[in-house]
Formats: C-alpha cells, sequence, structure tokens
C-alpha cells in the first residue's frame, strides 16, 4: 500500500488550551476561580490556578520547531503553530499530515485532569466544576467544531469516584465513550483495591474506554506538599511483586509497569468487559512483556501465589488492551505476538515525539512488507471500533486518505519555522526535570 492511500486516524494527541476556554462554562460562584491565563514578566506563559502558576513547556508545543530550538522552557502562543490552540488550523494541520480523525489529551490540566483534585480538599465541589466545564468545553466546542475528525476524551473528578460515575454518565449522554485515567494512581488508592470499582463497573456497562497515557499517574498530587493546607499523602504501597518484575522498566507509571499491575490486580477478571488504552505506550516491549509474564506464572507461579484462573496473562492482556505506537517497527514486526486487532497508531502532534508533517512517509518505512489489511487495522479500522467512532459519518472512504487530505489544504504552510524568544536558564530547565516541581508557586 502506498503512502497516499493510508486512512490515519491518531489515537494521541493534545491541546494546548485557549484562554478563553472557561467562559460561561462554570456556575456563577466559581467562574472567578477559573484558571487565568497571562504573561510573566519574563514573556513565559503560565495558568495562574488557586494561587499557583502552571507552566506550558515547550516540548509540549514544539511542532513546527527546528529539533535544536527545543527545550523545557515555557513559551507564548506567538510562538506555537496556531494548531496548537486553533481547532480550525489543527484541521488543517491534520490534513496537511495526512490525519483523518484525532484524540486530543489535555495538557495543563494534567492529562487525566489531576489537577485540579491537588486543590479538592479546599472545595471538592469547585474540583468537580472545573472538569465538567474542561469536558464541556472539549465535548461541546473542540470536538463539535469537526465531529467527523474528533474522538471525544473526557476528564473525571478523581477525588470523588461517586462524582466520576456521574461525569461518564454525563459525557456518555454527550456522545463521549472515552476518559482519561492515572497509570499510577498514587497517592490515590492502587488497581489492587476496590476504590475504583463503581468507576469500572460503570466503565464496562456503558462501555466507556479508559486511556492510560505514558507518565499519567496522579504525580501532580505529589505536589501538594507546596500547597500549604494540603494533607499529608499517604505512604507509598510497597512495590507488587509478581509480573512487576516482568516489565521493561519497573518505574511507576511506566508501560511495562502499569501492565503488570493490572494483570496482578486481577482487574479483567473483576471486569471483564473493560477495555484500556495504553496510550503513548509503544508496543514493542509487549511482546517480550506477554512472553515474560507467561513464562513467571508457569516457573513461580505455585511458590509465589500467581493465578489467573487457569489461564496465561498474554491471553488476559490480549483481551483487553488496546497498545498504542507512533513508530515502532520492532512492534509491528512481532505482531502476532499480540492482537492485532488492539493495536493503534498515534501522531502524537504537537509534542516532540510526534511526527508532522511528513507522518504517512515515515509510517511507510514502518510498514515495510506488511499486508495491506494489517496497514488498515492499526492506522483507522482499530481506533474506530475501540472508541466506537463513525470515521465516515459525513465522507466516504476514498475521500479521508492522505492524499485526498493533502489536496484539499495543498497551499497550508508547512514549512520548519525558527521563533522561540523565551529561554530558561541551565538552573531552571533541570528543574523542571523534577515531576515534583513542575507546579510552583509565583515567584
Amino acid at each position: 500500500m502506498k503512502p497516499d492511500d493510508y486512512i490515519l486516524v491518531s489515537v494521541d494527541d493534545h491541546i494546548v488550551e485557549p484562554s478563553d476556554m472557561w467562559d460561561g462554562r462554570l456556575p456563577k460562584k466559581y467562574q472567578d476561580k477559573a484558571p487565568k491565563w497571562g504573561k510573566r514578566a519574563d514573556g513565559a506563559a503560565v495558568w495562574t490556578y488557586e494561587g499557583h502558576e502552571v507552566e506550558t513547556w515547550a516540548v509540549n508545543a514544539v511542532v513546527g520547531r527546528p529539533q535544536h530550538e527545543w527545550g523545557f522552557e515555557p513559551q507564548s502562543l506567538d510562538e506555537m503553530r496556531a494548531g496548537c490552540y486553533n481547532v480550525h488550523a489543527r484541521v488543517k494541520d491534520m490534513s496537511a499530515n495526512g490525519v483523518w480523525a484525532s484524540m486530543n489529551f489535555s495538557t495543563f490540566v494534567q492529562f487525566p485532569g489531576t489537577l485540579f483534585s491537588v486543590f479538592a480538599h479546599r472545595d471538592a465541589e469547585q474540583a468537580t466544576a472545573m472538569i465538567r466545564a474542561y469536558n464541556d468545553w472539549h465535548i461541546d466546542e473542540w470536538c463539535a467544531a469537526y465531529p467527523d475528525r474528533f474522538i471525544p476524551l473526557a476528564l473525571t473528578p478523581v477525588h470523588d469516584p461517586d462524582a466520576m460515575v456521574e461525569e461518564i454518565k454525563r459525557v456518555v449522554a454527550k456522545g463521549c465513550h472515552a476518559i482519561s485515567f492515572m497509570g499510577d494512581p498514587y497517592p490515590f488508592p492502587s488497581f489492587y483495591t476496590d476504590h475504583w470499582d463503581k468507576v469500572w463497573n460503570t466503565c464496562q456497562d456503558l462501555d466507556v474506554k479508559v486511556c492510560l497515557h505514558l507518565g499519567a499517574g496522579a504525580s501532580v498530587l505529589n505536589m501538594v506538599g507546596q500547597v500549604s493546607d494540603a494533607p499529608t499523602p499517604p505512604p507509598r504501597e510497597p512495590q507488587r511483586r509478581g509480573l512487576r518484575w516482568v516489565s521493561i522498566s519497573t518505574e511507576q507509571g511506566m508501560p511495562g509497569a502499569v501492565a503488570a499491575d493490572l494483570l496482578n490486580s486481577h482487574l479483567f477478571e473483576r471486569f471483564p468487559r473493560l477495555k484500556l488504552a495504553l496510550s503513548e505506550g509503544g508496543i514493542g516491549w509487549i511482546p517480550y512483556f506477554l512472553e515474560q509474564a507467561d513464562h513467571r506464572l508457569t516457573h513461580h507461579g505455585p511458590w509465589t501465589g500467581m493465578d489467573f484462573g487457569g489461564r496465561l496473562p498474554s491471553e488476559i492482556f490480549k483481551e483487553h488492551v488496546l497498545g498504542c505506537f507512533i513508530e515502532d517497527r520492532a512492534g509491528l514486526l512481532a505482531r502476532d505476538v499480540m492482537n492485532v486487532d488492539l493495536i493503534a497508531w498515534e501522531a502524537d502532534y504537537p509534542h516532540s515525539d510526534g511526527i508532522w508533517p511528513d507522518a504517512p512517509e515515515r509510517l511507510e518505512k514502518n510498514f515495510e512488507g506488511i499486508p495491506d489489511d494489517v496497514i488498515n487495522n492499526v492506522t483507522y479500522q482499530n481506533a474506530a471500533r475501540f472508541f466506537d467512532f463513525d470515521l465516515f459519518s459525513r465522507r466516504k472512504p476514498e475521500q479521508c486518505t492522505v492524499k485526498a487530505l493533502r489536496t484539499e489544504v495543498a497551499d497550508w504552510d508547512v514549512s520548519i519555522q525558527s521563533g522561540f524568544t523565551h529561554r530558561e536558564s541551565e538552573a531552571e530547565v533541570a528543574r523542571y526535570m523534577h515531576s515534583t516541581e513542575l507546579l510552583a508557586p509565583p515567584k
């Protein structure tokens, strides 16, 4: 298959939230509590919420910039491509990249929306209202502007499982069938507890898919030490044994560690219709993980107490988990060890890991020797089926190909352009490398 003939659906892109997104979407008593967008004296773009600054990193919006200009410093909107925050420009950037449809994660509120839960101890109702307002903006404005181009993805008030259930039901009524959640929930209770059971039950009953983005833990909650009135987080649970040691990386929140926790916690045996996506998790590690998971069970199950109900962990994983990749030739070559119906592609626009505007050409190298039916599976069919999204509600498939989309925006500027003006000191860059300091009090 030629790149011009691909139909591309990205299951992981991101939005840099626009400054007016909260206008008119909050209850009157909370409107003045909404995050405020502004610039510091040094030119850095920041959001302010509950007296704390949240900076927008350049690596979250470097698309269209030379690689040597990438860094950890925040930047202003005029240093970004408009497609980062403007939905109309985004769709043109998608078309220029040959991408027909996209699922978009949030940015400054954290991928699962956990920013607001940092302050839920002050006013849980306010935190929930912020989440609801974000979802209304995301579904009713961003996605609704081009309903055949965007797969809605909701956030949930993770500080309150009962409120989560209500919000899931509410967004489903709006046509949204996916939520973003945490791969590493600490300091909330882990997957091993029954704390989230009512949420999982609601998701499986309503066929809502749960997206666990790379690095999307509750890590933002580890910053509550900088919030003077915040409760002290409980001690982290000791690292689990069993399949935990199988993963490529045992670091909390990394895909292999998350996969081990999902299996060891027997989440899928308890909720047999639940489906999750390891967003931006890659797939090349999965064949090794599954092989070694089965090996650990058969060799060490009897004396460690591992028991998967007479089944292999690989069987369970392949029924429930969507693997997502950007460029992953190794994983595609080992696809027979996975479930080829649960693999999907992602562009990761506008992040530094993303591929734009040449995704089709780069994917051609990944797909060398791969049958056309498999290419169609991983580029669009699996995503549409998994997220229950009608890709062709307004267009025929032949109108959604790379060639068709690029023809429509042939005059759209996709040149790489220099333009960063704000630069951080080495000390400030080093500070950004530590997640516990991403949310800092205003200076």
